[in-house]
Formats: structure tokens, sequence, C-alpha cells
């Protein structure tokens, strides 16, 4: 009996409609000062690329972060958001962030 109300509820869940999404009203968003681009994807509006705050680096590690600067890198949409922002190339690490060589 369990199997056969299963079986009804599915039936009623499946429909030959298609299901119509309308299209976000904007695809640019205005963020502490910079306009960020969007970009739509299956129906999925996302915004990558939003500066939060000024990375920490130098004198600004270990400290509370710091408001970004207009225009700062990350802070705007990049052609492709795997370009944008990478992490140093290994040889770009300081000799500190490297493993230490094998000795044989």
């Amino acid at each position: 009996m369990l199997l056969t109300l299963l079986a009804a509820e599915l039936a009623g869940c499946s429909s030959d409609k298609e299901i119509l999404v309308p299209e976000p009203p904007s695809q640019q968003v205005q963020v502490t000062g910079v306009t960020v681009q969007g970009s739509v994807a299956d129906g999925v509006l996302s915004f990558k690329g939003i500066p939060f705050a000024a990375p920490p680096v130098g004198n600004l590690r270990w400290r509370a972060p710091n408001r970004s600067k207009p225009g700062a890198a990350c802070g705007r949409q990049p052609p492709s958001a795997t370009t944008a922002c990478k992490s140093p190339s290994r040889a770009m690490r300081p000799r500190s962030a490297r493993p230490p060589p094998r000795i044989a």
C-alpha cells in the first residue's frame, strides 16, 4: 500500500509544462562605490569578485580588516572568474612556503 501511495504521489509531481523563470531586472549592482557585473547561468544570477576588504599583506597581516580600495583588482568582475586573483605559482612562493628538498 505504501508503494502505491508513493507511486501516486510521484505521478502527480511530473508535468510536461515548461517552467518559465523571469530574467532578473539588473545584472549590475553597486557595492561600496564599485559597480560589480553579474552573470546569468542556468537561470541563476551570480556576482563574483565582490571587494570585501583589502588583502592582508605587508603591515595589514594579522590585523583587523581594512576597507578595500575602489577599483581593487578583485573588486571588479573579471572576464572569467577562474583567471582573477589566482594564487601565485609554485615558483613565486617564498622559500618558507615551499616544502624542503628531498635528500637522496
